[in-house]
């Protein structure tokens, strides 16, 4: 998990920057340790769902959708 996860800051700080990949990292982390949290309370696999569905909700937000447009894609435009 370590590997994919300096994977993705190398890929953040080479696309988007440092601020980026910092707020990215602090994300990933975080949503580990409140996926551990949550997963007393509404089991493993809904907390790692929930939290996992939190996580690329942030990576898309800051990073992804620069990359690659619109999640409708040509719904969207007119």
């Amino acid at each position: 998990m370590a590997v994919f996860g300096l994977t993705c800051i190398y890929f953040w700080i080479r696309r988007d920057g440092n601020a980026t990949a910092i707020r990215l990292t602090l994300v990933g982390l975080t949503a580990f340790v409140v996926s551990h949290i949550l997963g007393l309370a509404i089991g493993a696999w809904p907390s790692v769902l929930l939290v996992a569905a939190a996580t690329a909700w942030f990576a898309w937000r800051w990073s992804d959708q620069k990359v690659f447009g619109s999640a409708a894609g040509p719904l969207a435009r007119s």
